[in-house]
């Protein structure tokens, strides 16, 4: 192992359960909400905010008992998110994929878990750099060579969140034997080269431009193969997608609060608005429950003592339905804000236009209506949905379905 010993900082808080960490987090939230639209209007890198988030401890919630963290459930770390998206959704958008990056970890061997869990206890961030523009879904061109003492990484991707101001950056790449990895790059590594060309109307201070790796040496210990089976691999993707889903519901909420602020600050006549706005708040409403239903059925997959298909693909099917309602629930209220309030509510003080620009690109992650296609061909044939791994998904196509599952079992009774 060529790992050194990350010495622990002693101003990162260390949070134990649940309740610590939904009281810390609502600390940060409540000073984020209040500065958010003049951030976003400076289209500032929210390089004190991020260091805040360290020093919160709450980076490292997702952290195993058993390695020093609270190992806090699915359901809480949705919250969070869920909590954090409403003060800013960019800002929730960068933890987002921190915590995808602690959950790979559970397939490395414990020896690299242990240096990275140490490292996220003492406030260290992942960003992401896993996406790429271009080609075919699942088509990956960036490669990993075999080189002495490790590999070298090569490639250019795009939609790279929290790349730019995380400690290690988390890049998915085809190793030499043809499977995917995963693999962690130290910020500074000779070779890689974070670009700040994020020029989009929404999520602006997530800064998820280009990163372009040339030549990057990493060691052997730093490159996770996502060598694992169909289902852990699509419990793993539902996690990231939940917490997308989280991080609109949020988003929504904050909608829906400035609507209410406006309304009662500016004496405007709300009679014609209450049916719209009732209609609005049950929609964040149901659109929450269902996030939370979710995440409940991540949990009961994870802890289950064996991971059976039929828990995986219940779980990644409920997130699929809880992603396309939070995201057209999100654009649909990033409108209406605007419409009801009037055209006073259109000065850009207000910032009340962020919120539609903001739900119009996130919602963009994934399109809605693969979400619905997903949903229905899993009601209707078994099929659960694709997951990162075309082969994975060949095979698990290839076995019996849960519903076959299901009438088997009933059969049988």
């Amino acid at each position: 192992m060529s790992l050194t010993k990350i010495d622990s900082t002693p101003t990162i808080a260390h949070l134990h359960d649940d309740h610590e960490v939904l009281d810390a987090v609502s600390a940060l939230a409540t000073r984020w909400r209040a500065s958010a639209v003049q951030r976003e209007r400076e289209r500032r890198i929210p390089t004190q905010e991020l260091l805040e988030l360290s020093q919160s401890g709450l980076l490292a919630i997702t952290v195993p008992r058993d390695f020093g963290g609270p190992g806090v459930s699915t359901h809480t770390l949705a919250e969070v998110v869920r909590i954090i998206g409403f003060a800013d959704p960019s800002l929730a958008h960068i933890p987002q994929n921190h915590f995808m990056g602690v959950d790979n970890l559970s397939w490395a061997p414990s020896e690299t878990r242990k240096y990275f869990y140490d490292a996220i206890l003492a406030g260290a961030r992942f960003g992401s750099a896993v996406s790429e523009r271009g080609g075919k879904v699942f088509e990956m061109k960036t490669t990993l060579t075999h080189t002495d003492g490790g590999f070298v990484l090569n490639g250019t991707k795009y939609y790279t969140t929290g790349a730019l101001g995380a400690d290690w950056v988390r890049v998915s790449a085809v190793h030499p034997d043809g499977h995917l990895s995963v693999v962690l790059v130290p910020q500074g590594s000779p070779g890689l080269e974070i670009d700040t060309d994020w020029h989009v109307f929404g999520q602006r201070l997530t800064f998820s431009g280009t990163t372009k790796l040339t030549d990057v040496f990493v060691p052997e210990s730093n490159v996770l193969n996502w060598t694992t089976t169909p289902a852990r691999s699509g419990l793993s993707l539902a996690l990231a997608q939940v917490v997308h889903a989280a991080l609109e519901v949020g988003s929504s909420e904050s909608a829906l609060a400035d609507l209410a602020m406006f309304a009662a600050v500016s004496g405007r006549d709300i009679c014609d608005m209450e049916l719209s706005v009732g209609e609005l708040r049950s929609r964040v409403a149901g659109a929450r429950t269902i996030v939370h239903r979710a995440s409940r059925l991540i949990d009961v997959a994870t802890r289950a003592e064996e991971l059976s298909d039929e828990l995986a693909w219940d779980a990644m099917v409920a997130v699929e339905e809880a992603k396309a309602l939070s995201y057209e629930t999100g654009v649909l209220i990033g409108d209406a804000v605007v419409e009801l309030a009037g055209p006073t509510a259109l000065l850009e003080s207000f910032g009340h236009d962020r919120h539609w620009r903001n739900s119009r690109v996130h919602s963009l992650h994934d399109p809605m209506r693969w979400k619905y296609s997903n949903a229905g061909n899993y009601l209707l044939r078994g099929i659960p949905p694709r997951g990162l791994n075309p082969r994975q998904d060949d095979a698990a196509a290839s076995t019996t379905s849960p519903i076959e599952t299901r009438q088997q079992k009933a059969s049988s009774t």
